[in-house]
Protein backbone atom coordinates (compact mmCIF):
# COMPACT_ATOMS: atom_id res chain seq x y z
CA UNK A 1 0.00 0.00 0.00
CA UNK A 2 2.50 2.60 1.14
CA UNK A 3 4.40 2.19 -2.67
CA UNK A 4 1.17 3.02 -4.28
CA UNK A 5 0.64 6.03 -2.35
CA UNK A 6 4.53 7.35 -2.99
CA UNK A 7 3.77 6.44 -6.71
CA UNK A 8 0.49 8.48 -6.69
CA UNK A 9 2.12 11.68 -4.95
CA UNK A 10 5.22 11.51 -7.30
CA UNK A 11 2.66 12.04 -9.80
CA UNK A 12 0.01 14.35 -8.24
CA UNK A 13 2.76 17.00 -7.41
CA UNK A 14 4.10 18.06 -10.58
CA UNK A 15 0.36 18.53 -11.36
CA UNK A 16 -0.40 20.27 -8.19
CA UNK A 17 2.46 22.96 -8.83
CA UNK A 18 1.12 23.62 -12.27
CA UNK A 19 -1.94 25.16 -11.11
CA UNK A 20 0.26 28.60 -10.07
CA UNK A 21 1.78 28.57 -13.67
CA UNK A 22 1.48 31.26 -16.00
CA UNK A 23 0.30 31.39 -19.40
CA UNK A 24 1.71 33.57 -22.22
CA UNK A 25 -0.40 34.63 -24.98
CA UNK A 26 0.16 35.37 -28.50
CA UNK A 27 -2.11 38.46 -29.99
CA UNK A 28 -3.77 37.00 -32.76
CA UNK A 29 -1.97 33.24 -32.12
CA UNK A 30 -0.70 32.60 -35.92
CA UNK A 31 -2.25 35.48 -37.48
CA UNK A 32 -0.07 37.86 -34.96
CA UNK A 33 -0.49 41.69 -34.81
CA UNK A 34 -1.99 42.47 -38.42
CA UNK A 35 -4.86 44.39 -39.70
CA UNK A 36 -7.05 41.55 -39.79
CA UNK A 37 -9.58 39.95 -42.17
CA UNK A 38 -12.54 41.07 -40.20
CA UNK A 39 -13.18 44.00 -37.97
CA UNK A 40 -14.63 41.76 -34.94
CA UNK A 41 -10.96 38.89 -35.31
CA UNK A 42 -9.58 40.19 -31.88
CA UNK A 43 -12.70 40.33 -30.13
CA UNK A 44 -13.61 37.16 -31.09
CA UNK A 45 -9.65 35.85 -30.14
CA UNK A 46 -9.91 36.96 -27.01
CA UNK A 47 -13.52 36.01 -26.73
CA UNK A 48 -12.28 32.27 -25.75
CA UNK A 49 -9.66 33.30 -23.27
CA UNK A 50 -9.02 33.31 -19.87
CA UNK A 51 -6.55 35.77 -19.06
CA UNK A 52 -5.00 35.86 -15.08
CA UNK A 53 -3.05 38.10 -13.29
CA UNK A 54 1.10 36.77 -13.96
CA UNK A 55 -0.07 35.53 -17.29
CA UNK A 56 0.90 37.81 -20.18
CA UNK A 57 0.44 38.76 -23.77
CA UNK A 58 2.67 39.37 -26.89
CA UNK A 59 2.29 41.27 -29.78
CA UNK A 60 3.95 40.24 -33.32
CA UNK A 61 4.24 42.09 -36.39
CA UNK A 62 6.45 42.32 -38.73
CA UNK A 63 5.08 45.17 -41.90
CA UNK A 64 4.12 48.80 -39.97
CA UNK A 65 2.53 48.46 -37.04
CA UNK A 66 2.95 49.17 -33.44
CA UNK A 67 1.00 49.01 -30.08
CA UNK A 68 -0.47 51.95 -27.96
CA UNK A 69 -2.12 50.99 -24.70
CA UNK A 70 -4.41 53.12 -24.25
CA UNK A 71 -6.09 54.54 -20.62
CA UNK A 72 -9.93 53.78 -21.61
CA UNK A 73 -12.44 52.38 -23.10
CA UNK A 74 -13.84 55.24 -25.03
CA UNK A 75 -10.35 56.36 -26.25
CA UNK A 76 -10.23 52.32 -27.49
CA UNK A 77 -13.82 52.62 -29.43
CA UNK A 78 -12.46 55.86 -30.51
CA UNK A 79 -9.48 54.88 -31.87
CA UNK A 80 -7.65 57.83 -29.85
CA UNK A 81 -4.05 58.19 -30.50
CA UNK A 82 -2.97 60.91 -28.14
CA UNK A 83 -2.98 58.92 -24.56
CA UNK A 84 -1.12 56.03 -22.99
CA UNK A 85 1.85 53.94 -23.77
CA UNK A 86 3.16 53.65 -27.23
CA UNK A 87 5.30 50.33 -28.12
CA UNK A 88 6.77 50.26 -31.68
CA UNK A 89 9.10 47.55 -31.63
CA UNK A 90 7.92 43.91 -32.39
CA UNK A 91 7.76 41.83 -30.30
CA UNK A 92 6.02 43.61 -27.32
CA UNK A 93 5.06 41.79 -24.33
CA UNK A 94 2.80 43.09 -21.50
CA UNK A 95 2.77 41.10 -18.24
CA UNK A 96 -0.91 41.26 -16.42
CA UNK A 97 0.08 42.56 -13.05
CA UNK A 98 -3.71 43.17 -11.82
CA UNK A 99 -7.29 42.31 -12.35
CA UNK A 100 -8.04 45.11 -14.92
CA UNK A 101 -9.20 45.93 -18.51
CA UNK A 102 -6.95 46.56 -20.72
CA UNK A 103 -7.35 48.33 -24.24
CA UNK A 104 -4.84 48.16 -27.21
CA UNK A 105 -4.79 49.86 -30.21
CA UNK A 106 -2.76 50.03 -33.56
CA UNK A 107 -2.15 54.21 -34.49
CA UNK A 108 -0.56 53.23 -38.28
CA UNK A 109 -2.98 55.10 -40.44
CA UNK A 110 -6.77 53.17 -40.35
CA UNK A 111 -5.78 50.08 -38.78
CA UNK A 112 -7.54 50.59 -35.66
CA UNK A 113 -10.50 51.50 -37.50
CA UNK A 114 -10.04 48.37 -39.58
CA UNK A 115 -10.19 45.80 -36.34
CA UNK A 116 -6.84 46.39 -35.02
CA UNK A 117 -7.03 46.76 -31.82
CA UNK A 118 -7.91 44.36 -28.61
CA UNK A 119 -9.72 43.97 -25.12
CA UNK A 120 -7.73 42.16 -22.77
CA UNK A 121 -10.22 41.28 -19.34
CA UNK A 122 -7.52 40.28 -16.25
CA UNK A 123 -9.49 38.23 -14.03
CA UNK A 124 -12.75 40.04 -13.13
CA UNK A 125 -11.58 42.89 -15.58
CA UNK A 126 -12.06 45.29 -12.43
CA UNK A 127 -9.24 47.25 -11.36
CA UNK A 128 -7.88 45.72 -8.13
CA UNK A 129 -7.64 47.77 -4.99
CA UNK A 130 -4.58 49.95 -4.66
CA UNK A 131 -1.71 48.44 -2.13
CA UNK A 132 -3.05 50.70 0.59
CA UNK A 133 -6.32 49.78 0.35
CA UNK A 134 -7.11 46.85 2.38
CA UNK A 135 -8.34 43.22 0.75
CA UNK A 136 -10.00 40.53 2.07
CA UNK A 137 -9.93 38.41 -0.84
CA UNK A 138 -6.77 36.32 -1.45
CA UNK A 139 -3.96 36.38 -4.58
CA UNK A 140 -4.89 32.46 -6.41
CA UNK A 141 -1.42 32.07 -7.11
CA UNK A 142 -0.09 32.57 -3.84
CA UNK A 143 -2.76 30.14 -2.64
CA UNK A 144 -1.62 27.57 -4.95
CA UNK A 145 1.96 28.18 -4.40
CA UNK A 146 0.72 27.87 -0.44
CA UNK A 147 -1.09 24.81 -1.19
CA UNK A 148 2.11 23.26 -2.83
CA UNK A 149 3.81 24.02 0.22
CA UNK A 150 2.04 22.64 2.33
CA UNK A 151 1.35 18.97 -0.20
CA UNK A 152 5.16 19.41 -0.11
CA UNK A 153 5.88 19.10 3.18
CA UNK A 154 3.46 16.38 3.74
CA UNK A 155 4.97 14.24 1.47
CA UNK A 156 8.21 14.59 2.68
CA UNK A 157 6.77 13.65 6.46
CA UNK A 158 5.06 11.03 4.85
CA UNK A 159 8.25 9.33 3.44
CA UNK A 160 10.08 10.10 6.30
CA UNK A 161 7.65 8.35 8.56
CA UNK A 162 7.86 5.04 5.90
CA UNK A 163 11.73 4.66 6.33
Amino acid sequence: MGRRWIGFLIVLLPLLDSTAAATKFTVGDGIGWAVPSNASFYDEWASDKTFQVGDSIVFNWSEVHNVLEVTSKSEYDNCTTTNGILRQTSPVTIDLTANSTLYFICTVGQHCALGQKVTIKVGNGISSPSPSSPSNSANPSCSATALFTVLTAAVIYFLRSLA
